[in-house]
C-alpha cells in the first residue's frame, strides 16, 4: 500500500510539471469526389457497398465520355420528384461480373439532384452496357450485388439495341426511353418482365420480353437467342443515333 501511493504520488507530479499535449487523432483521408457527383450521393455510393465512383471522363476518348459529341448520345433526364444518381457500366465481352457494382466501379456516376436535371453521355460503337439509377439516397444493391432498380440496357454498333429490364427488380422506378427513329422502350412496351408475378428473376425461361411489336412500335425488334429465351428491344440506330431517356417516370 505505502510503495503504491508513493508511485501514485511520484506520477501526479510528473503530470503537473509536464507540459499539456493535445491528442488529434488521425481522420481517413476522402477521395476527392469526381466531375458531376456530388458529395452525398458519392457518400451514398459507400453506403451501400458499391466498389467505387464511375471515371466520368470529360472530353472524347473514343469510348465512353460525359459530352454529345459521339456518334451515340443518350440524354438522361431526371423525371422524378427525388435527386437520382445515374449509374451507368460497360459489358465487355467475357466479364460476367460487369453489372456486380460490388465488384465493379461504373464508368458514368453523375448526380441529377432535380426534377428537369440533365446529362448527356456520348459512346463509341460495338459497346454494350447498361444504366439504372440511385434515388432519393435510398437505392441500395441487391443480395447479388447488383443495383436493386430498373435497368436499362444497350448495344451500339451494328446491332444497336436498346430496352428497359424489370428482372431486377420489378417494383423499380419508372424508366422510359424514345430513340430518335420513334422506338419506344418503357415499362410495359418492349421491355423484359418476370413471369409468374415474380419480383426478380433472370434464370432461363423465368422471363418475357413484353409488348414489342414493330407493327405498333416502329424499329422494335423481339426474337430469341437460344429458342427459349427472348431478347431485343428498340433498334434503327446502327453506327450512331440518339436516345432521349426519362428517370422516374412510367
Amino acid at each position: 500500500m505505502f510503495r503504491t501511493t508513493l508511485v501514485s504520488l511520484a506520477l501526479a507530479a510528473f503530470a503537473a510539471a509536464a507540459p499539456l499535449v493535445k491528442y488529434t487523432p488521425t481522420l481517413p483521408q476522402i477521395p476527392p469526389h469526381v466531375g458531376g457527383l456530388s458529395f452525398d450521393d458519392c457518400q451514398h455510393m459507400a453506403n451501400i457497398g458499391m466498389a467505387g465512383m464511375g471515371d466520368n471522363v470529360f472530353g472524347n476518348n473514343g469510348y465512353i465520355w460525359v459530352g454529345n459529341d459521339g456518334p451515340n448520345t443518350f440524354t438522361f433526364t431526371n423525371r422524378g420528384s427525388a435527386p437520382t444518381t445515374l449509374i451507368l457500366w460497360d459489358n465487355p465481352q467475357g466479364d460476367y461480373e460487369s453489372s456486380f457494382m460490388n465488384v465493379r466501379r461504373p464508368k458514368v456516376s453523375y448526380s441529377l439532384p432535380n426534377s428537369g436535371d440533365s446529362v448527356t453521355i456520348s459512346l463509341g460503337n460495338g459497346i454494350s452496357g447498361g444504366w439504372s439509377t440511385l434515388t432519393g439516397r435510398a437505392t441500395t444493391l441487391s443480395r447479388w450485388g447488383q443495383i436493386y432498380n430498373t435497368w436499362g440496357e444497350f448495344t451500339t454498333g451494328d446491332w444497336a439495341t436498346v430496352d428497359v429490364s424489370r428482372l431486377v427488380n420489378m417494383r423499380g422506378d419508372g424508366l422510359s426511353v424514345r430513340v430518335a427513329t420513334g422506338c419506344l422502350t418503357n415499362m410495359d412496351t418492349c421491355s423484359f418482365h418476370c413471369k409468374n408475378n415474380a419480383n426478380e428473376c433472370g434464370e432461363s425461361g423465368t422471363y418475357d420480353l413484353v409488348n414489342c411489336d414493330p407493327a405498333t412500335n416502329p424499329f422494335a425488334a423481339v426474337g430469341t437467342w437460344d429458342g427459349i429465351n427472348p431478347e431485343g428491344g428498340c433498334q434503327g440506330w446502327t453506327n450512331g443515333g440518339h436516345l432521349d431517356v426519362s428517370l422516374g417516370t412510367w
